[in-house]
Protein backbone atom coordinates (compact mmCIF):
# COMPACT_ATOMS: atom_id res chain seq x y z
CA UNK A 1 0.00 0.00 0.00
CA UNK A 2 2.64 2.16 0.73
CA UNK A 3 4.12 1.77 -2.60
CA UNK A 4 1.12 2.62 -4.32
CA UNK A 5 0.46 5.91 -2.41
CA UNK A 6 4.34 6.46 -3.04
CA UNK A 7 4.11 6.23 -7.25
CA UNK A 8 0.53 8.56 -6.68
CA UNK A 9 2.44 11.19 -4.65
CA UNK A 10 4.64 11.40 -7.10
CA UNK A 11 2.05 11.85 -9.78
CA UNK A 12 0.23 14.30 -7.80
CA UNK A 13 2.78 16.26 -4.97
CA UNK A 14 0.00 16.66 -2.61
CA UNK A 15 -0.55 13.54 0.14
CA UNK A 16 -4.07 14.93 1.43
CA UNK A 17 -4.73 14.65 -2.47
CA UNK A 18 -3.88 11.22 -2.89
CA UNK A 19 -5.72 9.95 0.68
CA UNK A 20 -8.75 11.89 -1.15
CA UNK A 21 -8.44 10.03 -4.53
CA UNK A 22 -8.20 7.02 -1.91
CA UNK A 23 -11.58 7.31 -0.31
CA UNK A 24 -13.37 7.97 -3.85
CA UNK A 25 -12.16 5.02 -5.19
CA UNK A 26 -12.64 3.24 -1.91
CA UNK A 27 -16.58 4.94 -2.11
CA UNK A 28 -16.84 3.71 -5.62
CA UNK A 29 -15.57 0.30 -4.71
CA UNK A 30 -18.08 -0.20 -1.84
CA UNK A 31 -20.92 1.63 -4.09
CA UNK A 32 -20.52 -0.76 -7.22
CA UNK A 33 -19.79 -4.06 -4.60
CA UNK A 34 -23.68 -3.44 -2.98
CA UNK A 35 -25.15 -2.67 -6.59
CA UNK A 36 -23.85 -5.81 -7.61
CA UNK A 37 -25.22 -7.67 -4.35
CA UNK A 38 -28.88 -6.14 -5.36
CA UNK A 39 -28.76 -7.47 -8.66
CA UNK A 40 -27.57 -11.01 -7.48
CA UNK A 41 -29.86 -10.92 -5.02
CA UNK A 42 -33.04 -10.36 -6.53
CA UNK A 43 -32.87 -13.42 -8.41
CA UNK A 44 -33.81 -14.55 -4.72
CA UNK A 45 -37.06 -12.93 -4.50
CA UNK A 46 -39.02 -13.54 -7.97
CA UNK A 47 -42.14 -11.43 -7.32
CA UNK A 48 -43.43 -12.16 -10.60
CA UNK A 49 -42.81 -15.66 -10.72
CA UNK A 50 -44.05 -16.17 -7.68
CA UNK A 51 -47.43 -14.26 -8.56
CA UNK A 52 -47.79 -16.03 -11.75
CA UNK A 53 -47.38 -19.59 -9.88
CA UNK A 54 -49.76 -18.22 -7.79
CA UNK A 55 -52.52 -17.62 -10.82
CA UNK A 56 -51.61 -20.34 -13.08
CA UNK A 57 -50.95 -23.05 -10.22
CA UNK A 58 -47.72 -24.09 -13.11
CA UNK A 59 -44.41 -23.94 -11.49
CA UNK A 60 -42.21 -21.93 -13.88
CA UNK A 61 -38.43 -22.41 -13.61
CA UNK A 62 -36.40 -21.00 -10.66
CA UNK A 63 -32.77 -20.42 -9.57
CA UNK A 64 -31.72 -22.65 -7.09
CA UNK A 65 -31.01 -20.94 -3.86
CA UNK A 66 -27.23 -20.80 -2.70
CA UNK A 67 -25.94 -20.63 0.45
CA UNK A 68 -25.74 -16.87 0.59
CA UNK A 69 -29.03 -16.60 0.27
CA UNK A 70 -29.78 -19.56 2.71
CA UNK A 71 -27.72 -17.64 5.25
CA UNK A 72 -29.28 -14.02 4.88
CA UNK A 73 -32.29 -15.59 5.28
CA UNK A 74 -31.74 -17.74 8.80
CA UNK A 75 -30.04 -14.07 9.77
CA UNK A 76 -33.25 -12.22 9.00
CA UNK A 77 -35.20 -14.79 11.04
CA UNK A 78 -33.12 -14.16 13.81
CA UNK A 79 -32.81 -10.76 13.95
CA UNK A 80 -36.14 -10.07 12.58
CA UNK A 81 -38.79 -8.56 15.48
CA UNK A 82 -41.57 -10.52 17.03
CA UNK A 83 -44.64 -11.38 14.55
CA UNK A 84 -47.41 -8.57 16.37
CA UNK A 85 -44.30 -5.97 16.44
CA UNK A 86 -45.00 -2.82 14.20
CA UNK A 87 -41.76 -3.21 12.96
CA UNK A 88 -42.44 -6.06 11.32
CA UNK A 89 -46.02 -5.74 10.09
CA UNK A 90 -44.64 -2.33 8.34
CA UNK A 91 -42.07 -4.07 6.51
CA UNK A 92 -44.52 -7.01 5.67
CA UNK A 93 -46.98 -4.52 4.25
CA UNK A 94 -44.53 -2.28 2.41
CA UNK A 95 -42.90 -5.32 0.36
CA UNK A 96 -46.57 -7.00 -0.34
CA UNK A 97 -47.35 -3.58 -1.48
CA UNK A 98 -43.97 -3.59 -3.85
CA UNK A 99 -44.93 -7.15 -4.99
CA UNK A 100 -42.82 -9.49 -2.59
CA UNK A 101 -43.96 -12.63 -0.68
CA UNK A 102 -43.61 -13.51 2.82
CA UNK A 103 -40.47 -15.13 2.44
CA UNK A 104 -38.88 -11.44 1.60
CA UNK A 105 -39.19 -9.73 5.44
CA UNK A 106 -36.37 -12.22 6.44
CA UNK A 107 -34.40 -11.56 3.53
CA UNK A 108 -35.01 -7.76 4.28
CA UNK A 109 -34.04 -7.87 8.25
CA UNK A 110 -30.88 -10.44 7.36
CA UNK A 111 -29.52 -7.47 4.74
CA UNK A 112 -30.82 -4.84 7.01
CA UNK A 113 -28.63 -6.20 9.89
CA UNK A 114 -25.57 -7.04 7.91
CA UNK A 115 -25.30 -3.95 6.28
CA UNK A 116 -25.35 -2.31 9.72
CA UNK A 117 -22.23 -4.00 10.89
CA UNK A 118 -20.78 -4.26 7.56
CA UNK A 119 -20.50 -0.39 6.59
CA UNK A 120 -19.57 0.68 9.84
CA UNK A 121 -16.77 -2.11 9.44
CA UNK A 122 -15.37 -0.95 6.70
CA UNK A 123 -15.59 3.28 7.82
CA UNK A 124 -13.82 2.14 10.62
CA UNK A 125 -10.97 -0.22 8.46
CA UNK A 126 -10.94 3.23 6.23
CA UNK A 127 -10.26 5.35 8.90
CA UNK A 128 -7.53 3.00 10.47
CA UNK A 129 -6.09 3.76 6.92
CA UNK A 130 -5.76 7.31 7.51
CA UNK A 131 -5.32 7.86 11.21
CA UNK A 132 -3.25 10.85 11.82
CA UNK A 133 0.88 9.93 11.81
CA UNK A 134 1.46 13.03 14.15
CA UNK A 135 0.07 11.86 17.44
CA UNK A 136 1.30 12.43 20.99
CA UNK A 137 2.74 9.68 22.20
CA UNK A 138 2.05 9.75 25.93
Amino acid sequence: MEKLSGYSFLFLQDQQTVKWIFVVFVAAAVFILCLALLILGARAFHPVNRRLNAITKTNLPTHSRGKLTTNIENVGGLVAPSKNSSDRVDAKQRLQYAGYGDSALAYYFGIKSILMLLLPGLAYLTMLFFRPSNRLQA
